[in-house]
């Protein structure tokens, strides 16, 4: 974990920051998927039989959670879903994973019509992360 992350956001009550909801989700044992509403992107932190779904649409986090009278259904397909690992070791990742991953963080995989390089792509996600959180 990023001790520095993770104090400043439990300091501030931040919803931003991959290391705390990571922390979060090994410390209470479930996995936590965190969809970004408005970049239609969700993410996956930890890997625990029971889950909790948030939302996060403008600067604001909601539960999402089922209710006995009303039938809610949340509809993520498990390939569009983002892990933690991937996020925190995309450097490491092989040219055609770090494509799959762009795709999944809707980033171009061209730029003037010609294949992006595993160097720009890598800027690319470091930017999308920075931009993000």
């Amino acid at each position: 974990y990023d001790r520095k992350e993770l104090s400043s956001s439990i300091q501030k009550i931040l919803n931003t920051g991959l290391s705390t909801k990571l922390y979060l989700s090994n410390l209470y044992n479930i996995s936590i998927y965190v969809l970004y509403v408005q970049s239609d992107i969700c993410i996956k932190f930890g890997n625990h039989e029971d889950s909790y779904l948030f939302l996060y649409d403008n600067d604001k986090m909601s539960l999402y959670y089922e209710e006995d009278d009303v039938d809610y259904e949340c509809d993520i397909d498990d390939d569009d879903i983002v892990t933690y690992d991937d996020l925190n070791n995309y450097k490491k990742l092989k040219i055609a994973e770090l494509k799959e991953l762009s795709e999944k963080l809707h980033i171009d995989l061209t730029k003037d019509d010609k294949k992006k390089t595993k160097a720009l792509l890598i800027n690319d996600v470091e930017a999308f992360l920075e931009n993000m959180l």
